[in-house]
């Protein structure tokens, strides 16, 4: 068998060398780096994960238009008509929030649920748009609709503030609210609608909206602009099943009584290729990552994403960082 490697061609016997290596170690105590190289990566006999399985079929390396992506400038909608399609003929206060972005908002007036005001929130890419009702919130009031009904009004609120469809193109799967407890929640719904970039979703890009019986209280926008750039990958894309090795791998070494982000009970929900930038050195900079959602039997309603780099194996989540990955000849991108 014969690979080819940064254009050298390498054999099966000298595989090896890509598979040694050691964890580095960002932000979890409870991961516990071997005490030496490994000549060929294997996971760890004494962990304390079981690994993770896929029952089904196996998701694929989609068809790439362009390896990397870098963010524009522009914003995806022009605040400024926005504001005054909104808001026609009131008067409202604004903030600049330098870097942040910039802050705009309605007088406050009283309502049958209290004083009540519009807001809305601007950042890089995108904004935030919601109400901001002071006391006597009816939180409790469960909805009076179906969730099919909610999602039929979510739809057609968004089209008509945005005015723009692509927004509504690809809806997330309606996934019931629930509490701490697994309880579910019935005084709303939320619904999502993904960012994607020649069908491959963005990673934490989207449109988002709750709706509550009174109406919609909340809409934010992630959607940045991006444009393609003429870069190849330096090394074949990792493939479904050296994606999911190199995150059992890290399990492997991880004590779930000291890191509370893995537990014996994780599973997988699902699988999928996404554009991101935690692993690029510049952070306008997106491409190709395996995204991995995992829950818990003991608590299904708890959901999590960690990414693994399509390039190098490294492995991120919001609770530790990023890991290096047991490709040591990789570790430099």
């Amino acid at each position: 068998m014969i690979l080819k490697c940064k254009g050298t061609m390498v054999f099966g016997p000298v595989l090896a060398v890509l598979f040694a290596g050691s964890i580095a170690l960002m932000g979890c105590t409870g991961v516990m780096a071997p005490n030496r190289t490994m000549p060929q990566a294997t996971l760890n006999p004494d962990s304390a994960l079981p690994a993770l399985v896929w029952p089904g079929d196996k998701p694929q390396l989609p068809e790439f238009t362009a390896w990397e992506y870098m963010v524009q400038p522009e914003p995806p909608v022009d605040v400024e008509e926005l504001l005054a399609r909104i808001w026609e003929g009131k008067e409202y206060e604004s903030y600049d929030h330098g870097e942040y972005g910039m802050y705009y908002r309605l007088p406050l007036y009283q309502s049958k649920y209290g004083r009540f005001r519009e807001e809305l929130e601007t950042y890089g890419n995108g904004f935030s748009y919601r109400w901001e009702i002071n006391e006597n919130y009816p939180k409790q009031r469960a909805m009076d609709k179906s969730p099919e009904q909610a999602f039929k009004q979510a739809g057609a609120y968004a089209r008509a503030f945005l005015v723009d469809e692509r927004y509504t193109e690809y809806p997330l799967p309606f996934v019931a609210p629930v509490d701490e407890d697994g309880t579910q929640i019935n005084h709303f719904y939320e619904f999502n609608w993904e960012h994607r970039i020649d069908s491959i979703p963005v990673h934490r890009e989207g449109l988002y909206l709750r709706v509550i019986p009174e109406g919609i209280p909340q809409l934010r926008l992630s959607w940045s602009t991006f444009a393609p750039l003429d870069t190849e990958p330096q090394y074949q894309p990792l493939t479904f099943d050296e994606a999911l090795f190199s995150l059992n791998y890290i399990r492997s070494f991880i004590d779930p009584h000291k890191c509370s982000e893995h537990s014996a009970d994780d599973f997988l929900v699902s699988a999928q290729v996404v554009y991101s930038n935690v692993f690029s050195a510049d952070p306008v900079v997106y491409r190709p990552v395996w995204e991995f959602t995992l829950s818990r039997s003991s608590k299904k309603s708890y959901r999590f994403p960690i990414l693994v780099d399509c390039l190098t194996g490294k492995v991120s989540s919001d609770h530790d960082g990023i890991v290096e990955s047991y490709l040591k000849d990789r570790l430099t991108l």
